[in-house]
């Protein structure tokens, strides 16, 4: 239910004195070269292969070096902090867009995350898809920020703009505002939405935690 991509920073790293890492072909690699990642994997059901999967990345230099993954983890995990902020917008809106809802969300007991996850579906499918295509800006920005930290500020606003924006378009896709009870929770939601970009992702987690749950 993730993404190779928000994975990345785990499997590039590399082996030291035969210690944990990514793929040993990585060792090989001259310092600060770009290169291409492929992987793999097999679709299993008990003994039985039903089909494969693949992807392949292309990974500035930079992603051989601390500072790049680093740089590069954290800003996966502001997107993962502004999924989880769009979810509780969401939530927020269907509580006071449906009066039933409570009541659905008590009677589902132990279901209740199923729940949860299928309201919020539509949202983070549009989400994840859009910000994917624009992880060019991210490995810009990761690129940048090894080699002049500085001016590396640039491409880190066009990266968190680009999934604040898109955030704000998955909500809008989601969430109606068509009656004036649906503009109201509207509202409220985008409210949620918004103090994100107000550097409350990380410090709001695990008020965030807590609705989704």
């Amino acid at each position: 239910d993730k993404a190779i991509w928000r994975e990345l920073h785990a499997l590039v790293v590399k082996k030291v004195n035969g210690g944990t890492g990514g793929a040993l072909a990585l060792s090989r690699l001259p310092d600060h070269q770009s290169h291409d990642l492929w992987v793999g994997a097999f679709v299993t059901d008990k003994a039985t292969i039903l089909d494969t999967m693949e992807s392949v990345f292309h990974l500035p230099g930079a992603m051989q070096e601390a500072d790049g993954l680093n740089a590069y983890r954290s800003e996966v995990e502001y997107a993962e902090g502004m999924a989880r902020r769009l979810g509780w917008a969401v939530e927020t809106y269907r509580q006071h867009s449906d009066g039933g809802w409570e009541g659905r969300v008590k009677s589902a007991g132990p279901k209740k995350n199923e729940l949860f996850d299928k309201l919020k579906s539509k949202a983070m499918t549009f989400y994840w898809t859009a910000v994917e295509k624009r992880r060019d800006l991210l490995m810009a920005y990761v690129e940048a920020f090894v080699l002049d930290p500085e001016s590396a500020q640039v491409g880190k606003s066009s990266w968190r703009a680009a999934v604040e924006k898109t955030a704000a378009d998955a909500y809008r896709l989601a969430c109606g505002s068509q009656t004036a009870r649906q503009l109201r929770a509207f509202a409220l939601g985008q409210e949620k939405l918004k103090s994100a970009n107000n550097g409350g992702i990380h410090e709001n987690a695990v008020k965030i935690s807590e609705v989704s749950e």
